[in-house]
């Protein structure tokens, strides 16, 4: 994924991507994107309860799964 999160970007592409910015490298390269003329929203999800972000999970995977056996 952030491989071509960075290659879309590079190109000057519009891009969405999830993460829980846990990591550190996204908000200095977020500040760089920005000052290079990109515009970010920021959209936070709140979950109600643990069992329902193991259930998006669990879907998440079994998609990729069929996705998978497609090819």
């Amino acid at each position: 994924m952030l491989e071509r999160i960075h290659r879309l970007a590079k190109e000057r592409m519009d891009f969405a991507f999830e993460t829980t910015l846990a990591s550190r490298t996204f908000a200095p390269w977020i500040d760089e994107l920005k000052k290079s003329g990109y515009i970010f929203h920021l959209v936070f999800l709140w979950l109600p309860n643990p069992e329902f972000a193991l259930a998006r999970v669990a879907e998440r995977v079994q998609w990729v799964d069929i996705m998978c056996r497609k090819k």
